[in-house]
């Protein structure tokens, strides 16, 4: 039997008109934080005030979880604490954003594959 493998930087997680943006990082601070950062560069579709939504996917288990709107695309970067489980773990992160009415997405984009 074949052995398929997903390509995990290939995901779409969302699809829409507003703006992604430029530059993502992702950096562990310690243990199970880690400190998102991105581009707050706004063009023609999008809004300081579009909600960033962040999504982590842990390698091993394939638990997924969603922080919507965690903060507003002008702050640039925020903070978040994944599961005390997780550590040593694998976890691909992806972000995008929503606009202040939750009518419209920006495309999703990969981040990166960090070890926690």
């Amino acid at each position: 039997y074949p052995n398929y493998t997903v390509a995990f930087s290939k995901l779409t997680i969302a699809k829409g008109g507003l703006n992604t943006s430029g530059l993502n990082t992702v950096n562990l601070i310690a243990g199970t934080s880690i400190q998102l950062t991105w581009d707050t560069t706004v063009g023609y579709q999008g809004d300081d005030n579009d909600g960033v939504n962040l999504v982590f996917l842990n390698a091993n288990s394939k638990v997924g979880i969603l922080k919507q709107n965690e903060v507003l695309r002008k702050t640039g970067n925020t903070d978040i604490e994944l599961p005390s489980v997780w550590v040593g773990q694998q976890v691909h992160c992806w972000i995008y954003f929503s606009s202040p009415d939750g009518k419209m997405n920006s495309d999703s984009q990969y981040i990166d594959l960090i070890q926690l």
